[in-house]
């Protein structure tokens, strides 16, 4: 009798073809496997407004008047302000994704929800794309790597929504806020970034001013040695947090969209 068990036991099994394999189902897990996706980092740094008409003007700061040594009985000779705004215009994006109903019917998993899900965390990276990488010139932009690109070029179409994004600004419209390393990342490089924003490097209140990053440079950054051990950078030394929080007191932020312009 043990003999016959053991042979039954041997004879099939969960694993070995024709002998039990078949018998068992192959499934698919009913949810997706997400990757990993950094948060949505950039627009939250920046004031949004309401805009109740497209475009929107917006008055700005008035201008500085001008100031004399006084004399008693005589009126101070008066400054006529000057005036300015700033035109807002709305710009838009959309995306599409077919799928038939008999695809939403038989799929694992709940196929509406995924989808929303996913366009949800997308568009949150492409927003901080166009923020960070925004270039209306088609040809020869800082993102076209010697190519054209187009309103319908997949993948890159975002950049021409409308506006320059950050990066421009010191690449193509003021290269005085330039910086080209070409070298180690150090402190002394992201204060010397600081440096070219004279006055406004100070902050009217905590958190206006930041750095951005690219996740490699803020990976390298970690091994700075203002930063990396305890006996120099105290608790929050990156040997042991794995993390900067921020530089010269300004937070520094990491961003997966911030990509390698072209030249």
């Amino acid at each position: 009798t043990r003999a016959m068990v053991q042979y039954a036991a041997r004879a099939m099994d969960s694993t070995t073809a024709a002998a039990g394999d078949e018998l068992v189902p192959t499934f698919e897990a009913a949810e997706l496997w997400m990757d990993v996706n950094l948060d949505t980092l950039v627009l939250p740094l920046l004031p949004q407004i309401a805009m109740p008409t497209s475009p929107f003007d917006m008055p700005s700061q008035l201008g500085d008047t001008n100031w004399y040594p006084s004399s008693e009985n005589i009126q101070a000779t008066t400054t006529n302000l000057s005036t300015a705004k700033t035109t807002l215009t709305a710009y838009g994006l959309k995306t599409g994704v077919p799928f038939s109903d008999e695809l939403e019917e038989d799929a694992v998993i709940a196929l509406i929800p995924e989808i929303r899900r996913n366009v949800v965390r997308n568009a949150a990276e492409v927003i901080d794309d166009v923020l960070l990488n925004g270039d209306t010139t088609a040809a020869n932009g800082i993102n076209s790597d010697g190519a054209t690109i187009t309103t319908a070029s997949a993948g890159k179409a975002q950049w021409l929504l409308g506006f320059d994004g950050l990066i421009h600004l010191p690449l193509v419209d003021n290269t005085a806020q330039r910086n080209a390393l070409a070298a180690a990342v150090t402190a002394d490089a992201y204060n010397h970034i600081l440096a070219k924003l004279g006055r406004h490097a100070v902050p009217r209140r905590p958190g206006e001013v930041v750095y951005i990053t690219d996740v490699n440079t803020a990976t390298r950054s970690l091994s700075i040695a203002e930063f990396e051990t305890v006996d120099v950078a105290g608790a929050r030394n990156t040997l042991s947090t794995g993390e900067i929080l921020n530089v010269y007191g300004k937070p520094l932020i990491q961003s997966e969209q911030m990509r390698l312009a072209d030249a």
